[in-house]
């Protein structure tokens, strides 16, 4: 399961770092993805951020919400990023194949 979300959060990283503003690429190297579990759950979670403590990026809100004092329109790279995989049998599909995969090796 969680080779399955690395799989998926691993398109929207991707996807978003595609999408981003370029002018220096600092901030597309940014984008990061990140999958934990949760033990008392059993949730697993995937998380597509910008990381500031990589290359010093500390805009990448200012980027993709835009800023009113400096008349920055919003660029929504990482929302659009999300809204083109946001589908449940994408994922379920990246999933299970993730799973069948491990499957076979235990066989």
């Amino acid at each position: 399961m969680r080779k399955g979300m690395r799989r998926f959060t691993a398109l929207i990283r991707n996807r978003a770092r595609e999408l981003a503003p370029v002018r220096t690429g600092k901030l597309k190297k940014s984008i990061v993805s990140k999958t934990s579990s949760r033990a008392k759950t059993g949730m697993i979670i995937g998380r597509v951020f910008v990381d500031p403590s990589r290359k010093g990026v500390h805009y990448g809100h200012i980027q993709e919400y835009g800023s009113m004092t400096r008349k920055q329109p919003a660029r929504r790279f990482m929302t659009r990023a999300y809204e083109e995989f946001n589908d449940v049998d994408l994922f379920g599909a990246i999933v299970n194949a993730a799973f069948r995969e491990e499957m076979a090796k235990t066989l």
